[in-house]
């Protein structure tokens, strides 16, 4: 990657790239978009992530010699953590020693991010719960506060009308960690009233020629119908809860959560587009990926990653996203999903699925982790950060494997049914979701591991 690291400094010395952007953040931009079937990279970066003209930017870099091996960043040496063995209670001790850190820089990088000043900053909920309560013990009695956007309803609502395929895609393929069912397509799309065509068994999968069968359906008269009067109650339902929560206050919105690729902000602004609400979103993310460029170019709003940006650095974000479940664990809220909202704009939240003793554990370690960042401790730098997040994933002491890889991981979208954090389901595109923590717990030995 380092002809496109020369490209990015010669793209900074010219002051082109935005103002989140450094050359190691466009060099992952534009690797990425060069493994991206069809694309003309420069139609995708600018301007959103490059400013001036795609032709403009082409030429500069073929103008630059392609004369540099590629090196891979090393993955720094990471100091064993203290022993937390002999505490009485492992998961608070983890929470203030290890997770808390974290926490507090994040907040504190929060604040002063350049977009963040003078207007409404909300957690998402469930998992950016305690990154909001981060926010709020760094700077007390700031006015910061959550709401719930899940993916599975913003990305409905987001869906203008069944001519919207790519709506309609996003949703029911890549937005799940498998594609849906028919069954659970007409459920998420309010079409359970409709009678299907025989060849569109409730079991099939939506894939290659069922899927092309299904949205054609779906566009017949009555479905058609029948979808845009529910993808438009689900809008109004969200705009609702985010007026009653006064997120809308004002002409913008920090949306403040996990990650990966915007796929919430982008969704929620496509929704105020369609309802003719003019506001500017943006999201302060704990790493976002390559994808979050989608979100970036469709005009969904600013965005920023602290632990990494736009998949930058590599030696972080690579890991991180491979065992992303550990990081949502660790922000796990102990309610259930969100099911729908209220006329009141209150949320309905299906039952928890986490077993009560995990939960139990997860409250302690994220008491402890806030307590740390309300003690008025110096935060760690950036750099710091990053190292002590990537010895949470990937050099994990034995006694913190083993506890908190007793834990499951509960969102059906990506993964399904609830699973174990160590569970190893053979076939399976992941067959542990956090190896690294399967090897130090004495699950696996490390030639198992696998890229996968």
């Amino acid at each position: 990657m380092g002809h496109f690291q020369k490209i990015g400094r010669e793209f900074a010395r010219r002051g082109w790239l935005a103002e989140t952007i450094d050359p190691e953040v466009f060099a992952e931009c534009r690797a990425y978009v060069a493994g991206l079937p069809g694309v003309v990279p420069y139609d995708l970066l600018c301007p959103s992530i490059v400013r001036t003209s795609p032709a403009q930017a082409a030429a500069v870099e073929a103008e630059i010699v392609d004369g540099e091996d590629d090196e891979a960043t090393p993955v720094p040496v990471i100091p064993p953590p203290s022993p937390l063995q002999g505490s009485e209670d492992l998961a608070a001790a983890y929470g203030f020693h290890r997770f808390g850190p974290i926490l507090s820089a994040f907040a504190h990088w929060v604040w002063q991010l350049s977009f963040v000043q003078g207007q409404p900053i909300v957690g998402v909920m469930r998992d950016g719960g305690v990154l909001a309560s981060a926010l709020r013990a760094v700077r007390p009695g700031s006015p910061v506060g959550e709401v719930w956007l899940g993916r599975r309803l913003c990305l409905t609502g987001a869906i203008r009308s069944a001519d919207d395929r790519e709506g309609l895609v996003n949703l029911l393929i890549r937005a799940r960690g498998q594609p849906a069912s028919v069954a659970e397509a007409i459920e998420d799309l309010g079409l359970a009233g409709e009678a299907l065509p025989r060849e569109l068994n409730p079991t099939l999968i939506l894939q290659a020629g069922s899927l092309q069968k299904f949205l054609d359906w779906v566009a017949e008269d009555r479905p058609r119908r029948a979808l845009k009067a529910h993808c438009q109650s689900i809008r109004l339902s969200i705009l609702n809860h985010l007026k009653e929560q006064r997120a809308l206050d004002g002409g913008s919105l920090l949306l403040v959560d996990v990650g990966y690729a915007g796929s919430v902000q982008r969704a929620l602004a496509s929704i105020l587009h369609i309802e003719g609400i003019n506001h500017h979103l943006a999201g302060a993310y704990l790493l976002t990926t390559p994808g979050m460029l989608w979100m970036l170019r469709s005009g969904g709003g600013d965005a920023a990653g602290f632990l990494a940006h736009l998949g930058a650095p590599s030696w972080l974000a690579k890991p991180f996203v491979r065992s992303r479940e550990l990081f949502e664990s660790l922000c796990a809220s102990p309610f259930g999903p969100l099911i729908g909202f209220e006329s009141s704009g209150k949320p309905i939240l299906g039952r928890a699925i986490l077993p009560s003793w995990q939960t139990n554990e997860v409250c302690r370690l994220q008491r402890e982790a806030l307590g740390f960042c309300g003690a008025g401790l110096p935060p760690l730098s950036r750099s710091e950060a990053q190292l002590a997040a990537m010895s949470l994933i990937d050099c994990p002491r034995p006694e913190e494997a083993s506890m908190i890889g007793r834990w499951v991981y509960d969102d059906p979208l990506a993964v399904g049914k609830p699973r174990g954090l160590l569970e190893c389901i053979d076939g399976a595109a992941r067959p542990v979701l956090w190896p690294q923590g399967a090897i130090a717990a004495g699950h696996m030995s490390p030639h198992m591991v696998s890229d996968s």
